[in-house]
């Protein structure tokens, strides 16, 4: 890797075999120049932690996407098909993209245009562009979400793009009738008498091919509330017998309703889990807290899933044990069991001394037991995870970044057992 000042890891993906992907970026300071860039890095860990010296150039790869001069690269997701290749999606500068590695680390250049699909801002799209996630189908199309950060005083928009295997936009994935975007990609808004501010994070295909995308709508002021789609697997469609006209919105109606979607899992029976922070009120005042949410395949709620308001469908804690409700942020959801739904959320919690610090924080749920929480003091500074993932025996891997010093901020990971 370059130079780097921070590391930082968003996301990762456990491999049949037991070695682990992990992506994220790299920034620093560019060379001749000032301020600072970041390079997209994927490295490949052993299943006992060891670098995969044998993954790109010794376990490692950085990546520059500019084809002149250096830009701000980030890594946000990835995934693998079944031949073992490696998507890596996330966003540079104001474009985003899709990168595909071969097994071995290498770019695969037969994919896209010398290894990748770029999105990138046009008269016929002024926007900046961010892919956030990405799902691989049966048939080995790559589907992408993210938003379009409008640039001309325009609201905010999320996307769907569904790319064939061979890196170039599916013709056939138009949306229509409820799209009236090009073929490859469509928008999806919430017009509710208005238009709002919309963002895409999380994406889940199901079974029969159908795809689910989650994210929040901002409305007035600071108010964000969920929202899921559900598109057929044909054309991208809205389904509509899945909650309103295809579209699930829900909320957690306390204080200014700033409840705003992290992370979204299906479960093999169809029911899905989303994670998110919500802002509640308590004793001392409103709070921002991680809350869960679960529907049913129709999108209603699911009630299987015990609230511990009985006001409300959701159920919201402190992502850790909490210091005065402030520091705690939930990032992202692992489905441990399918038996009772039992569902791990990790993020980043002060521990209870209400310190400066942070620390990675894990809780587990599940429809039929309250949460228990763990901290992780992966260092005296802070540290936070951004992504979480099983592997074959059930071990929790745990990745983001520890801060070693004001200088030096590290790619984090943590394998947790029996939790």
């Amino acid at each position: 890797m370059p130079s780097e000042k921070w590391d930082e890891a968003t996301d990762a993906v456990v491999q049949p075999d037991g070695k682990i992907v992990i992506v994220g970026f790299a920034r620093k300071a560019p060379a001749g120049g000032t301020g600072d860039v970041s390079d997209l890095t994927v490295a490949r860990l052993n299943a006992d932690g060891s670098t995969d010296t044998s993954f790109a150039t010794n376990g490692k790869l950085s990546m520059n996407l500019a084809s002149s001069g250096r830009l701000n690269d980030r890594a946000n997701a990835v995934a693998l098909d079944s031949a073992g290749r490696i998507y890596v999606t996330g966003n540079s500068e104001a474009d985003a993209f899709v990168l595909r590695l071969n097994p071995g680390g290498t770019v695969d250049s037969s994919y896209g245009y010398f290894g990748r699909f770029t999105f990138s801002a046009s008269p016929q799209y002024p926007a900046n562009f961010r892919f956030e996630d990405i799902a691989i189908d049966a048939s080995g199309r790559a589907v992408v979400v993210g938003t379009q950060d409008q640039t001309s005083g325009a609201l905010n928009e999320g996307m769907v793009v569904r790319l064939l295997g061979t890196g170039q936009f599916d013709n056939t994935f138009t949306g229509a009738p409820n799209a009236g975007n090009s073929n490859g990609f469509r928008t999806l808004s919430l017009f509710y008498g208005h238009t709002y501010n919309d963002e895409i994070k999380r994406v889940a295909i199901a079974a029969d091919g159908s795809i689910y995308a989650a994210g929040s709508f901002q409305g007035i002021g600071n108010d964000f509330d969920f929202m899921v789609y559900k598109l057929n697997g044909a054309n991208g469609a809205l389904v509509l017998s899945f909650g309103s006209g295809g579209i699930a919105r829900k909320y957690l109606d306390q204080g200014d309703k700033y409840d705003r979607l992290a992370d979204l899992k299906l479960l093999p029976n169809g029911t899905l889990r989303l994670l998110g922070n919500c802002r509640v009120s308590v004793a001392t005042g409103p709070v921002l807290r991680g809350c869960l949410l679960g529907l049913t395949a129709s999108g209603a709620v699911d009630t299987s899933l015990n609230s511990f308001q009985s006001a409300t469908a959701f159920r919201t804690f402190p992502v850790n044990s909490e210091c005065n409700g402030v520091g705690g942020e939930a990032r992202a959801l692992v489905v441990q069991s399918t038996l009772n739904s039992s569902v791990v959320v990790i993020g980043e919690q002060m521990p209870n001394t209400c310190t400066s610090t942070s620390q990675i924080a894990i809780s587990q749920h599940s429809n039929v037991a309250a949460q228990s929480f763990l901290n992780v003091p992966y260092s005296t500074l802070s540290s936070w995870a951004n992504g979480a993932a099983l592997d074959a025996q059930g071990r929790l891997l745990v990745v983001g970044a520890s801060v070693l010093s004001a200088s030096d901020t590290d790619q984090a990971s943590a394998r947790i057992t029996g939790f």
